[in-house]
């Protein structure tokens, strides 16, 4: 039941004006009766996906409210909703106090539809503390009144929720077959939702029983569901799910291609932590393939994006991933520092975990004690329950033990390491020093030796006063000749070098015409650059309307001449707006806005931009009497941009941004600004657009579509 709300809260942005037009109508109450308790109540639901904290005081006044009318149905249903409140704020005893009350009144109404319910969400309350006796004694009576009133999917949630306490109790076997249970009657039922959640559980257990092969055909029939449901989060999740499992199954290289799926749906959800999740998991790929450096790139990344969230154990995670890699590296004095931070964050999580234990075992000793009537038999269940627990607690705190053993070993092995290397660099420092000593003794000695040729060249000056006349007279007509030489030299030189700088200028000027300025200089240093992603960019198309039949009037050169004027023209409208042009296909334009220097406003511009297409395309029409006439359409989202090929470069975009923009061109109407919703969410303050409701899109089925005004 929690994890249910939790995708609630998820899937609810328009839930805001469900509360404000709630709001609107309770404004307006004039008496307050059994109606009135109902608004409270949807009022309270509806806060649920908004603002817990708003929810709990119109969750308490229907309650008041419906004690007052003394509508023992109405009460029990307000004190679930209640109930439900307190659960999204962990209240977890004030929820089994609502529960408890509630379930007290549809047991004397005999209504056993909703009795059910309460034991279902009691379990849910009890799971949620870790009490899983308590929490398998409510399940169990929910299904068996399920059963008893065949509520089919009561029972799929009933069998699902045993399925997941038996899981927690590291009991796969017995968790499938629950699981498996609810699997038949979802289908029965045709319920794809619950299909898709059970069929994900069960390939959850069989990773943990290590049968891979069965886990994975789950967890691709339940992305195979999400699919075709359409929903991007549950298909971002099963796609993360799925490369999750190729992980485990040595395939790196499908890993990181669902990952990579995962992550477009995610940034353009804007799923921040399975965001997250992909990004390690993209980075664990190189770092298995010994491509380090993106390695360190996506999960330096990952660790950013998880401290802005407070991820604190995605962060202890990207931390020791780090460390692994610059272990690998042999850098080990980072590899020492990360690995250090990454026991720091595991010890705080730890301690959270302590903390967290502490309370669930408060609350269990209070809950068991309001409920000290249980019969002999549930005890004798619970107790063999409880050492089921002890023993899979006793497990995980041995293999807690045994992993801290081995962090300490490992950071005092990098400890050592880090050492060494700081040896390492002080003998190199000392060899140094040593080395400019021994050049200072040398000087010194030569310094001697020349004063002591000084000395005797005084003592023989008379002797060689000649000679050194004869050597200055050579040594003059010497140097005049060198001079001539190297002014000569200088002259040819300087010659070459303004030929060769006028050459690289002409190949600095073509590259830059066929790559952006960023791209061309990475290419320069590098010899090649790398493609990259951005996350939200505006992709123009131009097409020419019934240009085929305009072109039998020209011949070739007037053709290609207007074509020429044409696109020159654009080339410097997409210029003055900074905007990069791809390419030209034929009689298509093709440009993008918002790379690669990331632009906040390259909607407006992109709309900017094709506004003076339209105006020059029209003014050429009526100065030259052409006939073409020209569709414009744009799209705007996640783009991968690099260069294509070892030879003839281009710069060129990939990505379902590129396949929709081309949507728009084709959907659009000669003479006018063809917008996605995307593009138009965008601009929309800045501009009129006119809508064109849901337009079927080749491959894409119905999109929304908007015409700039």
């Amino acid at each position: 039941m929690i994890t249910m709300l939790c995708l609630m809260v998820f899937s609810s942005f328009g839930q805001q004006k469900t509360v404000d037009s709630l709001l609107m109508v309770e404004s307006k109450i004039t008496r307050y009766d059994s109606t009135t308790v109902r608004l409270y109540m949807e009022i309270a639901k509806s806060y649920h996906r908004v603002n817990q904290a708003k929810s709990l005081p119109y969750a308490v006044r229907a309650v008041d409210l419906a004690g007052n009318l003394k509508n023992k149905p109405l009460l029990a249903a307000a004190l679930a909703t209640k109930a439900t409140t307190h659960i999204f704020l962990t209240q977890y005893e004030e929820a089994l106090t609502c529960l408890s009350e509630a379930l007290q009144l549809n047991t004397s109404l005999q209504d056993e539809r909703s009795v059910a319910n309460n034991h279902n969400n009691i379990g849910a309350v009890y799971l949620s503390i870790t009490s899983y006796p308590k929490a398998l004694e409510h399940y169990t009576k929910a299904l068996e009144t399920n059963e008893k009133i065949n509520n089919i999917s009561g029972k799929i949630n009933n069998l699902g929720n045993i399925g997941t306490i038996f899981n927690n109790l590291n009991q796969p076997l017995k968790a499938i077959d629950y699981f498996s249970k609810a699997l038949e009657l979802a289908e029965k039922l045709g319920n794809n939702e619950s299909k898709s959640g059970l069929l994900n559980n069960m390939g959850n257990s069989y990773t943990d029983l290590n049968n891979l092969d069965l886990a994975l055909e789950y967890k691709i029939k339940a992305l195979e569901i999400n699919q075709k449901s359409g929903n991007q989060s549950r298909i971002a999740n099963s796609l993360t799910n799925v490369g999750n499992v190729y992980f485990k199954k040595m395939n790196p290289q499908k890993a990181k291609e669902y990952h990579q799926q995962a992550l477009v749906i995610n940034t353009t959800i804007n799923d921040r932590k399975g965001i997250v999740a992909n990004l390690q998991a993209i980075g664990e790929y190189f770092f298995q393939v010994e491509r380090l450096d993106s390695a360190e790139l996506y999960i330096t990344k990952a660790y950013k994006r998880a401290q802005q969230i407070n991820l604190t154990e995605e962060q202890a995670i990207s931390l020791e991933k780090l460390s692994k890699l610059f272990e690998k590296q042999m850098r080990y004095d980072s590899a020492y520092i990360y690995y250090k931070a990454f026991i720091d964050k595991k010890n705080s999580l730890e301690t959270a975990e302590k903390l967290k234990e502490i309370t669930q075992t408060t609350l269990r000793y209070i809950f068991n004690k309001k409920e000290d009537s249980l019969k002999q038999e549930q005890i004798i269940i619970d107790n063999k329950l409880q050492q089921q627990i002890l023993i899979a607690n006793q497990q995980k705190q041995q293999i807690k033990l045994q992993e801290a053993a081995k962090q300490i070993q490992h950071l005092a092995f990098l400890k050592t390491q880090a050492d060494l290397e700081i040896e390492q660099n002080t003998r190199t420092e000392k060899e140094k020093q040593l080395e400019l000593i021994q050049k200072e003794k040398l000087i010194q000695q030569t310094t001697l030796d020349l004063q002591q040729a000084e000395i005797k060249l005084q003592d023989n000056e008379i002797n060689k006063q000649n000679t050194l006349r004869l050597f200055y007279l050579i040594g003059i007509s010497l140097l005049c000749v060198l001079l001539v030489f190297i002014f000569r030299n200088f002259q040819i030189q300087k010659k070459t070098n303004k030929i060769i700088g006028k050459e690289k200028e002409k190949s600095d000027n073509l590259l830059l015409n066929i790559l952006p300025d960023e791209v061309a200089e990475e290419l320069k240093e590098k010899g090649s650059a790398e493609a990259r992603y951005y996350e939200n960019v505006s992709v123009i198309f131009t097409d020419f309307v019934g240009f085929t039949k305009v072109a039998e009037s020209f011949s070739p050169n007037e053709l290609v001449n207007e074509l020429h004027t044409c696109f020159s023209a654009f080339d410097a409208i997409v210029l003055k707006y900074g905007i990069e042009k791809i390419k030209t296909i034929g009689d298509a334009y093709m440009a993008v806005s918002g790379l690669p220097a990331t632009n906040p406003d390259h909607a407006k511009n992109a709309v900017l931009a094709a506004r003076e297409f339209l105006v020059f395309i029209e003014d050429r029409r009526k100065s030259k009497s052409l006939g073409f006439e020209i569709r414009i359409g744009i799209h705007s989202g996640p783009v991968i941009a690099g260069i294509v090929g070892t030879k003839k470069f281009a710069y060129d975009i990939w990505g379902d941004t590129v396949n929709v923009a081309a949507r728009m061109e084709s959907s659009g109407k000669p003479g006018q600004i063809n917008i996605s919703d995307d593009t138009y969410q965008l601009i929309k303050n800045d501009n009129k657009c006119q809508p064109r409701g849901k337009i079927m899109a080749k491959n894409k089925g119905e999109m929304e579509m908007y015409f700039v005004e």
